[in-house]
């Protein structure tokens, strides 16, 4: 039977992907796959104008503190929060 490790990787169309944990089972991996993806879902959502301009100032930096916060919290890390999506990729394990 071949070996596999299950990676996580956080995907975007502009960057290209990045590896952020590997498994030994694959049901391991989904799981925390499920994590990235529900909290990504939370988002704080952007104000209407979201320009930084004295009309909407406090409005807009309310939304960045909460925006940094959750990009903070993030279970993938702050460095990965951005990524448009999460996919897990099987690789040939050999110990």
């Amino acid at each position: 039977m071949k070996r596999q490790i299950h990676v996580v990787m956080a995907c975007t169309d502009y960057e290209g992907d990045r590896p952020l944990r590997g498994f030994a089972e694959a049901g391991a991996a989904a799981a925390f796959k499920d994590k990235l993806e529900t909290y990504s879902a939370r988002r704080p959502p952007a104000p209407a104008e979201c320009v930084d301009t004295p009309e909407n100032d406090a409005e807009h930096e309310a939304w960045w503190k909460k925006l940094e916060r959750w990009r903070e919290r993030h279970p993938a890390g702050k460095d990965h929060s951005d990524h448009n999506h999460f996919e897990v990729i099987g690789l040939p394990y050999t110990p």
